[in-house]
């Protein structure tokens, strides 16, 4: 809340308070932020693990698999930065482990781990009345988050679903 010409930053949604870093509340403030010390402030905690083997057993499959009103994910991810769905080598019908390996390489770069509504892997195909974003060219998969197979991916981004049992709402 510290004026632009002043040092702030450009926007602050609750507008700007101080005009100069001389006012005493700023003052006060910054004081207060300065004197803290490291063993004072909470550290964040670890980030959970994203499982591979769950990855690969439950997740992988929804690529394969559409929903009404959206084609499967295999459609539009096959290469390039969102490529986390290639071609399925011939004579063979699910991807090697290397390959999986891989593809959960770029899914990871759209899942932040330990938090779901900060994940565009679930964001993107949710609609955006259960707080997806409008952007998803493929159409919507989930209509909510209450969705079954929206909360077993959601669990497993916050590193509660682990290893090769896929839950019901995840077998197809």
């Amino acid at each position: 809340p510290l004026a632009t010409e002043a040092g702030g930053t450009e926007y602050h949604v609750g507008g700007k308070f101080w005009e100069s870093q001389d006012d005493s509340e700023w003052q006060i403030i910054a004081e207060w932020v300065s004197s803290a010390q490291a063993g004072q402030m909470a550290a964040a905690p670890a980030p959970p693990e994203v499982d591979f083997e769950f990855f690969r057993s439950c997740v992988q499959p929804i690529f394969l698999n559409p929903r009404e009103g959206a084609v499967d994910c295999a459609t539009c991810h096959t290469g390039g930065t969102r490529g986390f769905a290639p071609p399925i080598p011939e004579g063979r019908t699910y991807w090697n482990e290397e390959e999986s390996r891989r593809n959960f390489g770029v899914v990871m770069r759209f899942v932040k781990a330990g938090y779901p509504m900060q994940s565009l892997f679930l964001q993107n195909p949710l609609h955006p009345d259960g707080g997806g974003t409008p952007m998803h060219g493929g159409g919507i998969r989930w209509e909510s988050q209450d969705d079954p197979e929206w909360q077993e991916l959601a669990a497993w981004v916050r590193g509660e679903n682990r290893g090769n049992t896929c839950p019901a709402s995840l077998q197809f």
